[in-house]
């Protein structure tokens, strides 16, 4: 992954990225100067560095009447992002009073793209409760490999258990079976899941489809206990007959 992608899996547009990672280049340097080195237009650079100056990671002064812009330190993008956390973590408590006056009723959530799936996965966290999951493992890591990572350390952090139905690849076994003990997870072989990027979890009263093609990335949320424990026997069913993931496969 380049690191315009990277910064854009940060927040940053690609032409915020492309702009931010040729002033780090430059040092000091004027808008003309960006524009070149960056190949981003004239017309677009000025609102480009408007929002950046916005975010707080590029910085202006006059030098001799010309205006010059500078990068903040990349450490300054670590510090924005436990600044925002911080912000939200005040205001969590009235964000969840909000949620919980809701009218408990079925419903269906839709999240487009990577970060869209990467929400579903956050309320996965926030459930709370035991989890069981029919994996296209592969799908997953190819479309999110550095979230995947970070989301399974923060199941571990809840004492989250989870049983996963994953297909059989190397993959799978080195990321999931191979951790399994110190994960809270357990898995076994469900080969015909592997030739489609979609990957299910069951949560108590709540449906989580991943759709992880990466050219499509979805995420759906469907809040029904009964379609819920529709899938939960069915899951059990399939459990009963697999066999567990082992190295030696």
């Amino acid at each position: 992954m380049t690191l315009v992608n990277k910064l854009r899996e940060y927040g940053l547009s690609e032409k915020e990225a492309i702009v931010y990672i040729s002033l780090l280049k430059l040092g000091s340097a004027t808008t003309t100067q960006i524009a070149v080195d960056s190949n981003v237009s004239r017309t677009t650079i000025y609102d480009v560095i408007k929002s950046l100056r916005d975010k707080g990671i590029v910085s202006s002064m006059m030098q001799d009447k010309v205006l010059h812009l500078e990068a903040a330190p990349p450490e300054k993008l670590i510090q924005l992002l436990e600044e925002r956390q911080n912000a939200i973590k005040e205001i969590l408590p009235n964000l969840k009073s909000l949620e919980a006056g809701r009218p408990d009723l079925p419903r269906t959530e839709l999240f487009v793209s990577k970060e869209g799936v990467k929400t579903v996965y956050q309320s996965l966290i926030d459930v709370n409760k035991p989890l069981r999951c029919f994996s296209n493992t592969n799908a997953m890591l190819t479309l999110l490999p550095y979230y995947a990572p970070r989301h399974i350390a923060d199941r571990v952090k809840h004492k989250i258990p989870l049983k996963v139905l994953s297909e059989d690849s190397t993959i799978a076994r080195n990321v999931l079976f191979s951790k399994d003990k110190k994960e809270y997870r357990e898995t076994r072989v469900f080969n015909e899941l592997k030739d489609t990027p979609m990957t299910i979890y069951i949560a108590e009263n709540m449906v989580a489809l991943l759709g992880t093609n990466k050219d499509e990335p979805l995420g759906i949320l469907i809040h029904h206990k009964d379609f819920a424990k529709a899938l939960e026997i069915i899951f059990d069913k399939v459990w009963i007959n697999s066999e567990r993931l082992g190295k030696d496969k």
